[in-house]
C-alpha cells in the first residue's frame, strides 16, 4: 500500500547517481541505471539476444512462438512472417525466379523462366 501512496503524493526519494534524475521507486531507479551500465541482465533462451528489462525480454519471446513458419526456397532463411520472407528474397536473390504463393499460403515456391523452357 505504500507503494500505491507514493503515486499520489509525487514525492521522489530515490535519485540517479549519474544523471540525477529522481524516480517515485527503487525497483524504476534500478531499472534505470541499467541505461547507464549497458546491463542486460533478461537473456532469451532461444537467441542470443538480451534485455535490460524483464518486459522487454517477455515481449521479444513473442517474436518465437511463430518462429520458422516460412522458409526462404532458395537459402532456407526463416522469417516470422511472409512478408519479411518475400523481402528478403526480393533483396538478396536477384536472379528472374518468382515468388508465387502455392494452394496453403503458409507455402511460398520458386518459378523460374528457365525452369519452364526445360519442360519444369
Amino acid at each position: 500500500m505504500h507503494r500505491h501512496k507514493v503515486i499520489h503524493t509525487g514525492k521522489r526519494s530515490y535519485s540517479c547517481s549519474v544523471c540525477q534524475k529522481a524516480f517515485q521507486h527503487k525497483y524504476v531507479l534500478d531499472t534505470h541505471l541499467r541505461t547507464h551500465t549497458g546491463e542486460k541482465p533478461f537473456s532469451c533462451d532461444l537467441c542470443p539476444k538480451s534485455f535490460s528489462e524483464k518486459r522487454s525480454l517477455n515481449n521479444h519471446q513473442i517474436t518465437h512462438m511463430n518462429k520458422e513458419l516460412f522458409s526462404c526456397p532458395l537459402c532456407q532463411q526463416t522469417f516470422s512472417d511472409s512478408g519479411e520472407m518475400i523481402g528478403h528474397y526480393e533483396l538478396e536473390h536477384t536472379s528472374q525466379d518468382v515468388l508465387v504463393p502455392t494452394h496453403n499460403t503458409m507455402d511460398l515456391k520458386v518459378e523460374s523462366p528457365d525452369l519452364e523452357l526445360h519442360g519444369l
